[in-house]
């Protein structure tokens, strides 16, 4: 407070003692103290002990003779006898840094020099020591000596309307976040050096209306949200000289109708989201020097109609979300030279009725999602380019009608998802080239009901409509727009995919005759499906393949609910449970069943490769499990395929003993062999009694005068029988048999 107050006080004498000429000369002065705040004491020294020189001289010759004889000489002194004598310091750029004035007004020109030192860096405006600048000043023009702008130099000028820079300004450094606060600022002329306009230079700055560069820019780069949230903005034309505009330059400038881009461009990229969210935007020219257009490039642009490619483009990538929701988009064309169109790149535009290829595209991938949900497109044809239709990437076109492959089609791989829930599209043909088609490609298609493979295919054939693979070895898709309502998979189909027959809402009976594996998902949503005959199955992937069907909710409640050689849910109560005839327990089969306590001894048969993960897990009083199978052993999977806290018995065939006492879980495991003690019984007597252990060969007992080959037994209800030289697979701890 008491330096302002001296200065205030000096100033006011200075003016009313000399007038006119002196008010230039103690300008010079006080600048000299503001351009050094940080060493206020040393300069006010300075500029008093200078003024009191003048003051001398003044007392012998007029104020104005003093001004116009001793100003040079004066700045000359300063320069090289009183600045380095009090220690000033230049800055990086070869000057002094400007601070501002203490002057109120409404527009400020930047000294180019101070006493015959040029100022080359403008740190700020005096509107934080002076704020009443803040409401003020509404034009500042910048000088050709300024190489540097600092960050925030023009924070909070809320009146400030326009910013010139002077012909001839080299501006090396260009700090970000200038203009920030300016809410006022409607005008701003760029000189022909600027090289690059920061990051966040003019963000938000809601009344910028005109940006103006010079005829002969050298602008090269305008960086990270430039311009961004400029909501006044009509129009902008970028300079051949741009070689680069960063993410997000223009985003949300809403009223921006117009870019147009100079001639002989040099443009390389456009950043993400450049022109994001430009809602007013109606039509743009894609110069032919891109390569690229990148992500979220016009992302909400809802009133963009139009996009012109110049002659020879060079554009070979289009990037994810580049036009999507450009709701207003009636008709794209895609160059020739396009390669690539990424995830998203057209999806949600409302209006899309056509796409147009160039003849002779290159496009090799149409990526996920790229068309997804542009409900009024009809028609699409595929060039023969393009190798890979990704997951999702027509999904939710409703009105799609007709898909098209170009003769000569090269299409290698329809993914996931590709064409779901096109409700419109009634058949489809696919090219031979296909090797790779997901088996929820048309998932949904509520409609389709034929899908034909093109002749030539090595991998696919159709049949009746149904897509099958490997020579009908696996069913692929059965469309869910048929309307049959019974179906039997062919003698050679051993195989459904996933999903292959989701959605068939009119299938009510099916024979799945030697088929063996079910993947996931494969009957979701067959809501009326009552009936599956099936006698071979041995591997289903989850339960849920049968959850939406009338079948599951009718015998899911069953002792034993199995389909074919897979329990999927034991709802019984005994205590001794025999899995025997099962090839697979689902996971949680017991887990989930009506008393899982109850069960304390289980028998496994020759058909079971591995217990999975959880199986017997609630099984709390499980003690006992025999294990009948003699090819090869049965995997547990580690940690709660059993009960860990339970000591158990297993019963294995003798040949598998030394295996299995190389489990170390369950981890409180007794192995014991299977062996039955056999009675042999001829005229109501005992005439031998031996023991057989199961999975071996046996030899039976031959009675002394009898023909050997003609010996074999009976079991005690004439239901099995016994001949010489086979494997023993009967587990009973004792059987009797009778010699016949």
């Amino acid at each position: 407070m008491y330096l302002r107050k001296s200065e205030n006080q000096l100033e006011s004498y200075a003016k009313g003692v000399f007038h006119g000429e002196y008010e230039h000369l103690w300008g010079s002065i006080n600048q000299i103290y503001f351009c050094h705040r940080k060493k206020r004491w040393p300069y006010l020294i300075l500029a008093i002990v200078t003024f009191v020189f003048f003051l001398t001289i003044s007392l012998y010759m007029g104020a104005s003779e003093v001004y116009e004889q001793m100003s040079e000489v004066y700045d000359q002194i300063y320069a090289e006898i009183i600045v380095p004598s009090v220690g000033i310091e230049y800055n990086q750029y070869g000057g002094m840094d400007y601070e501002g004035s203490n002057e109120v007004v409404e527009e400020l020109t930047v000294p180019e020099k101070i006493l015959g030192v040029p100022v080359t860096q403008i740190i700020s405006f005096g509107q934080e020591e002076t704020p009443e600048l803040k409401t003020t000043l509404k034009k500042i023009v910048i000088p050709a000596p300024i190489k540097n702008i600092d960050s925030f130099a023009f924070k909070g000028l809320t009146a400030l309307e326009e910013v010139v820079f002077e012909d001839n300004v080299e501006i090396v450094n260009f700090s970000q976040y200038l203009f920030a606060e300016c809410v006022s600022l409607k005008k701003i002329t760029f000189n022909s050096s600027l090289k690059k306009i920061p990051e966040n230079a003019f963000i938000n700055c809601k009344n910028l209306e005109t940006v103006i560069f010079s005829e002969n820019s050298t602008l090269e780069t305008i960086m990270v949200s430039a311009f961004e949230g400029c909501e006044s903005l009509k129009e902008i034309h970028i300079p051949s000289s741009v070689t680069q505009i960063e993410r997000s330059a223009f985003e949300n400038c809403k009223n921006l109708k117009i870019v147009t881009f100079g001639n002989n461009l040099q443009l390389i990229s456009l950043g993400d989201r450049c022109f994001a969210h430009c809602t007013s935007l109606e039509e743009i020219i894609i110069p032919k020097c891109l390569t690229s257009l990148a992500k979220e490039l016009f992302l909400g642009a809802k009133n963009l109609k139009k996009i012109n490619f110049e002659q020879d483009s060079s554009l070979e990538k289009i990037y994810g979300f580049c036009f999507a929701r450009c709701d207003s988009l009636e008709e794209i064309f895609i160059p020739k030279s396009v390669k690539t169109l990424e995830d998203c790149a057209f999806c949600g535009i409302d209006n899309l009725k056509k796409i147009n290829f160039e003849q002779d595209s290159s496009v090799e991938a149409i990526s996920e999602f790229c068309f997804r949900d542009c409900v009024l497109l009809e028609e699409i044809i595929i060039p023969k380019s393009v190798k890979t239709i990704e997951g999702y990437a027509f999904c939710g076109l409703k009105n799609l009608k007709t898909v098209t492959f170009e003769n000569g089609s090269s299409l290698k791989v329809i993914e996931e998802y590709a064409f779901k829930n096109c409700n419109s599209l009634q058949t489809i043909t696919l090219p031979a080239s296909l090797i790779n088609l997901s088996s929820s490609a048309f998932y949904s298609c509520e409609l389709l009901s034929e899908i034909k493979i093109s002749e030539g295919n090595a991998i696919y054939s159709s049949e009746d409509g149904v897509v099958f693979k490997n020579n009908f070895g696996r069913l692929v898709i059965y469309p869910c727009g048929k309307t049959q309502t019974h179906f039997k998979l062919p003698d050679s189909t051993t195989i459904i995919e996933e999903y292959a027959f989701a959605n068939c809402k009119n299938l009510k009976s099916i024979d799945l005759n030697n088929v063996a594996t079910l993947n996931t998902d494969v009957f979701k949503n067959c809501n009326n499906l009552e009936e599956i005959y099936s006698q071979n199955l041995v591997e289903v992937e989850s339960p849920s393949c049968f959850e939406d069907t009338k079948w599951y909710t009718e015998n899911s409640r069953n002792e034993f609910f199995d389909v074919g050689k897979v329990l999927l849910l034991y709802n019984g109560t005994s205590a001794r449970v025999d899995l025997t005839k099962y090839a697979k327990i689902m996971p949680n089969a017991f887990n989930f069943g009506a008393n899982p306590k109850t069960v304390q001894e289980i028998i496994l048969g020759n058909d079971i490769k591995k217990i999975l993960n959880q199986t017997f897990y609630a099984c709390s009083n499980l003690k006992t499990v025999y294990i009948l199978k003699n090819k090869g052993t049965i995997k547990f999977e580690e940690y709660y395929s059993f009960n860990n806290q339970n000591s158990f018995v297993f019963y294995v065939p003798k040949s598998k003993h030394f295996t299995y006492s190389y489990y170390t879980y369950p981890t409180k495991l007794t192995l014991e062999i299977i062996t039955t003690k056999v009675s042999f019984v001829h005229d109501g007597s005992v005439i031998s009694s031996q023991e057989y252990y199961y999975g071996s060969e046996y030899d039976l007992y031959v009675p002394e005068n009898s023909d050997a080959s003609l010996v074999y037994y009976l079991d005690e209800n004439c239901t099995q029988v016994f001949e010489m030289g086979r494997l023993w697979e009967i587990w009973d701890e004792e059987l009797t048999l009778y010699l016949k």
